[in-house]
């Protein structure tokens, strides 16, 4: 374009004969691309009159070459789309330009605008009429087109919706369409024809094995468990699946335990080696559903020790001895046990204490009778010697063993410490609530002698021999051969007036003395003896084949 003309008229040194053109004020205009559009400039010149124009479509980085008409025409390509600003000069027949006027041409594709489609769930079963949205700034739209898969067009329409449906069910995935005077603009979305689930089970606990516990309360014999669960629903994570686990305990109705998205549950309050029936339903959201039911067993209580039972003790009390018997059993007084313990479901078998002691206790490896022959010591021996093998402290100390240690040994100095949390002898308070077990009766069967042998072997019916153990029926808390069969070892020393004198709560028999206590008769005894009551003692250094024991554990 050159230079702008300056004016250097000597004899009009103030410009007074200065009059260049001027152009009037262009305004910003909306142009379509591939359409060729005119632009008019109006220019006016004071003295004199407009020879052309000079004009730059690209912001002023070229310029025409030459002067041209006031009417000029101009095309942007669809890659040009987007604000350009057009300047222009004027220039008179005297040579001088005006200053630069611009305007801004926005340049618009002016292709048709669709407002999405959101994709869908209805029912498999449905029809749904889907209605779009679209616009076009400069023509009407003509025509709507539809396709369910890949490839052309199968289908138009003049409104813009249509109706679809899917009678096998799952996702339909619609590709729809418009079209302008020029142009075709599509988009998709997709319809998901629900279908229901089409199976759901149990998957933990597997079938066939019982359930393990996660947790286990002792004192209240019941733990945790979980159970999982698995729905199958071939819309997958497109579907939104709802569970509802039904529970019973053996033949008892099953109730509601859990209803929610979630695939697991943790059921509480379950009790060990039961059999529980359970339903499991599935629904989706259009609430198609289905159920399956089964069966599982609860497994055994975890880290119980092996053939104790638990007695629940703590804060119990019970009347313990009797009065208008034998002197040493009155006066009848209550007891209070503050914890609850173990206690050996049996007496320990000959084959018990020998694994834990050795052969050389003369005692048979494969026996189920009692242990018999063994004084008290070789029961505290027996008691620690079973705690280390599980692991656990030893509760009785000593400084030496007379003998050999299992056959009718002696120790000195021995001493226990109740505190420590191993096996040992039980207490005399701790075997009558046990042997008890809950009754207030002469035997923990009733009052009625006659009734024994079907719980003891007592001298009438013994044949003068100890039995094998767990022989005879047991009682309401699962011991065996409390009463009868062979005697057992006591912890405490014996008093013959120590129940005139004893603790309210949690006794453990006199501090000193020279015999201990035995309990529950034997086979060579009698009826007497087998009242849960009954009392006698014993030097902790004799070895009878009429006294055995069994451990205790307190519950910590």
């Amino acid at each position: 374009m050159g230079p702008e003309k300056q004016w250097t008229n000597p004899h009009d040194p103030n410009g007074a004969n200065w009059f260049p053109p001027t152009l009037s004020g262009l305004s910003d205009t909306i142009v379509p691309i591939n359409e060729a559009i005119g632009f008019t400039a109006e220019g006016s010149d004071a003295n004199g009159s407009i020879k052309g124009y000079l004009w730059s479509f690209d912001h002023g980085v070229t310029w025409d070459s030459v002067w041209l008409p006031n009417k000029q025409t101009h095309l942007w390509k669809r890659s040009e789309t987007g604000a350009h600003v057009v300047l222009v000069r004027a220039m008179d027949n005297d040579g001088l330009t005006s200053a630069v006027d611009s305007f801004t041409a926005l340049v618009h594709s002016f292709i048709p605008v669709l407002s999405r489609v959101r994709d869908t769930v209805v029912s498999q079963q449905a029809g749904v009429t889907i209605a779009v949205s679209a616009f076009d700034t400069n023509s009407g739209i003509s025509r709507y087109y539809w396709r369910t898969q890949p490839g052309p067009w199968t289908d138009s329409t003049s409104a813009p919706q249509k109706t679809f449906s899917r009678s096998q069910g799952g996702p339909l995935t619609v590709w729809w369409g418009v079209m302008d005077s020029d142009t075709c603009v599509s988009d998709s979305f997709t319809v998901l024809f629900n279908r229901g689930p089409t199976s759901v089970n149990v998957v933990e606990p597997a079938a066939g094995v019982s359930a393990p516990f996660l947790s286990y309360n002792f004192v209240d014999a019941e733990g945790r468990i979980r159970i999982a669960y698995k729905g199958v629903d071939p819309d997958g994570d497109a579907d939104t699946l709802t569970y509802t686990l039904f529970l019973g305990a053996g033949d008892g109705p099953m109730t509601p335990a859990y209803a929610g998205r979630a695939e697991s549950f943790i059921a509480e309050h379950v009790q060990a080696l039961t059999k529980y029936n359970w339903k499991v339903t599935v629904k989706d959201l259009f609430g198609d559903s289905i159920e399956s039911t089964g069966v599982f067993t609860a497994a055994a209580a975890p880290g119980a020790p092996t053939g104790m039972v638990l007695i629940r003790s703590g804060s119990k009390s019970f009347i313990m001895g009797q009065n208008g018997f034998e002197g040493s059993e009155m006066p009848a007084h209550q007891v209070t046990l503050s914890y609850h313990f173990w206690m050996d479901s049996t007496e320990v078998t000959q084959k018990d204490f020998a694994e834990a002691l050795g052969r050389a206790s003369g005692q048979t490896a494969s026996s189920a009778l009692p242990a018999a022959n063994c004084t008290w010591f070789d029961a505290a021996l027996y008691c620690n010697a079973r705690s280390r093998r599980d692991g656990k402290d030893t509760v009785y100390s000593y400084q030496s063993i007379i003998g050999t240690k299992g056959a009718a040994s002696a120790l000195t100095g021995v001493s226990a410490d109740m505190t420590a949390g191993g096996y040992r002898l039980p207490t005399e308070a701790e075997w009558e609530y046990a042997c008890r077990a809950q009754t207030a009766s002469l035997f923990y069967w009733g009052d009625d002698k006659l009734d024994a042998e079907t719980y003891a072997w007592l001298q009438d019916y013994s044949g003068n021999q100890a039995h094998a153990v767990a022989t005879r029926r047991a009682n309401v808390f699962s011991l065996y051969d409390m009463v009868g069969n062979v005697w057992e070892w006591c912890n405490d020393w014996f008093g013959a007036d120590y129940y005139a004198a004893s603790p309210g709560t949690d006794p453990m028999g006199p501090a000193n003395g020279q015999e201990r206590c035995i309990r529950g008769g034997s086979f060579q005894t009698t009826y007497y003896f087998a009242q849960s009551a009954a009392r006698s003692r014993m030097k902790p250094d004799i070895a009878s084949p009429s006294i055995g024991f069994r451990a205790v554990l307190v519950n910590r």
